[in-house]
């Protein structure tokens, strides 16, 4: 780890610096001095690369379809909590299901499978069959350096996951100025995809990832590829982070809990502790405690 200083005003204050320094040095890889913030997170030329290698242009979505119109005098239809006008032209097919009643009928409708906004940073899409579904989620971390060789990664992946059939959703980096990554190509598979594992760790290799040290916190499949499950953990101020943003918020955590007893470092039993509070696995942070065995099924191990 580079010797990167933290200082803050308070401890709240050096929870969140700490891990951000954590997160930037021991997850992404990118290291915090000495490097210029992009001004922007979103590269529309790059974008429109990335855009171009997507095999696929569209997806389907579930929605529930209201007996409102909107001012425009659209259909209003509910997606994901949220109220859409549906213009009339785009073809609305029923499910034969209802969420509460009869007027309330489930839909499926097509619509673009890019989403650049959703993830700030990064230019995401799902599957061409859909979106995940619940339950445990499985990341795959790919790592970048190279922003030419980016497309050529993406449109390979995609294009195999697609070819099966596979439901997962994808994300990358959208402006070269942020790489290298060790997270520079991410993966999400819900239970029903796990089998995919190995088509995304061959397909990937055979693009030639670039060497590179591997996310702290994530479990190494091969060389530039690791995984790690989505956290959970509802505790104020742990909910809604990413992978690498929640482990780096635990173990700031505990090393500022030791520095306000005037320690340099947790004691590696407290570390411990505060995995498992976290519902982290301390013999493997890339798990939860309540997680499965890992479902390579396959895919390429390290030696």
């Amino acid at each position: 780890m580079r010797d990167d200083e933290v200082t803050a005003e308070s401890p709240s204050a050096m929870r969140f610096a700490l891990a951000r320094t954590l997160y930037e040095v021991l997850h992404t890889g990118r290291g915090v001095k000495d490097r210029e913030s992009p001004r922007t997170l979103r590269a529309p030329e790059y974008e429109g690369r990335l855009a171009k290698a997507t095999p696929h242009p569209e997806t389907v979505v579930a929605g529930i379809l209201t007996d409102r119109r909107s001012a425009t005098g659209r259909r209003v239809v509910e997606i994901d909590g949220l109220r859409v006008g549906v213009p009339d032209a785009l073809t609305l097919r029923r499910t034969g299901r209802t969420s509460g009643d009869a007027g309330r009928p489930v839909v499926l409708m097509n619509l673009p499978s890019a989403r650049p906004l959703v993830s700030p940073g990064f230019f995401l899409v799902d599957s061409g069959t859909g979106r995940t579904g619940g339950g445990d989620l499985l990341r795959l971390y790919l790592r970048i350096a190279d922003a030419d060789a980016a497309p050529e990664l993406w449109h390979a992946v995609l294009s195999a996951l697609e070819s099966r059939s596979v439901t997962y959703r994808a994300k990358i980096i959208s402006n070269p100025a942020s790489l290298p990554r060790n997270d520079g190509m991410v993966v999400y598979l819900s239970s029903g995809s796990w089998d995919a594992v190995g088509a995304v760790t061959e397909e990937a290799l055979a693009t030639g990832l670039p060497d590179g040290p591997a996310p702290a916190f994530a479990h190494e499949v091969a060389p530039g590829v690791t995984a790690a499950w989505e956290p959970k953990d509802d505790r104020t101020g742990m909910r809604g982070l990413s992978f690498g943003e929640h482990r780096a918020h635990v173990v700031a955590r505990a090393f500022v809990a030791a520095a306000e007893q005037r320690r340099e470092r947790p004691t590696a039993a407290e570390l411990a502790a505060a995995c498992v509070a976290a519902n982290v696995d301390p013999a493997d942070p890339a798990r939860n405690l309540d997680s499965g065995d890992w479902p390579w099924h396959g895919a390429h191990r390290p030696a």
